[in-house]
């Protein structure tokens, strides 16, 4: 009986490191310097360590993967007729790593996203 549960436990745990885990940043608010418009709301989620997934509104507008040997990456796509850029890196700490991704919004910066 405990070679099957020790079959089972291994099992398990290979089905949660294949599936992968995933961190969301929480939403930020931000509104281009003297727009009267709704504010964009900014949110992310980092996918298995190195996919980093950047919305705005709940549109996809970044979808790249961090660099494997420095954890690092830079961004660029468009929103709203807007160039969007993200600045991510990667500190490693003693037990754990952050994720931080500094957004930016036609030159100014827009959120700060932290994984």
């Amino acid at each position: 009986m405990p070679t099957k549960l020790l079959r089972i436990t291994l099992l398990l745990c290979c089905i949660s490191i294949i599936s992968g885990c995933s961190v969301v940043a929480p939403s930020q608010g931000y509104r281009q310097a003297g727009s009267t418009a709704a504010p964009w709301q900014i949110s992310g989620e980092l996918y298995d360590f190195t996919n980093v997934k950047i919305f705005i509104n709940g549109a996809k507008v970044i979808d790249e993967r961090l660099s494997l040997l420095s954890g690092d990456g830079e961004f660029q796509s468009r929103y709203d007729g807007k160039n969007i850029v993200a600045n991510c890196s990667t500190s490693a700490g003693l037990l754990t790593t952050a994720t931080r991704c500094m957004v930016f919004v036609e030159n100014e910066k827009a959120a700060t996203l932290s994984f």
